[in-house]
């Protein structure tokens, strides 16, 4: 084989295993409360990958396969993700209100509460969850 023929059958062998690796589906995030939502996941606060922050009301946020697939690297079928409502992820002290166990093919497989000031909707094998709840108007005011 021709130096040229390996290099090719490389190239089309390593696109061909990238395309696999990403053929995770997406994940749609709804936030019905009045503060932004992060999530730490094994360790990275989700800021630091694109649209790592679900904001404040925001309807149908889209988290991309790629995005999912780079966060999930290496833990595809058990990607555990910590949910902070902060724009940072625990860094400004909060404790986490949830977590959230996701497989890049099959969807979310867990969700585990820490808080009972929110309400976490994710029905298992899907792709979408939605947070309620959280500190009421006139708590907020005092």
């Amino acid at each position: 084989m021709t130096i040229k023929k390996i290099v090719f059958t490389s190239l089309i062998a390593m696109s061909m295993s990238t395309v696999s690796m990403f053929a995770h589906a997406g994940l749609v995030i709804t936030n019905n409360t009045k503060q932004d939502s992060t999530s730490s996941i094994f360790g990275t606060c989700s800021t630091a990958l694109p649209g790592g922050i679900v904001k404040a009301g925001e309807q149908n946020h889209k988290v991309d396969d790629i995005t999912i697939g780079l966060a999930c690297w290496g833990h595809e079928s058990n990607c555990v993700a910590d949910v902070y409502m902060t724009a940072d992820c625990e860094k400004s002290g909060a404790s986490k209100i949830a977590t959230v166990v996701f497989d890049t093919s099959k969807g979310v497989r867990s969700v585990t509460m820490n808080s009972s000031q929110y309400t976490i909707t994710a029905p298992i094998g899907g792709f979408f969850f939605q947070v309620d709840g959280g500190p009421s108007a006139l708590a907020s005011k005092k």
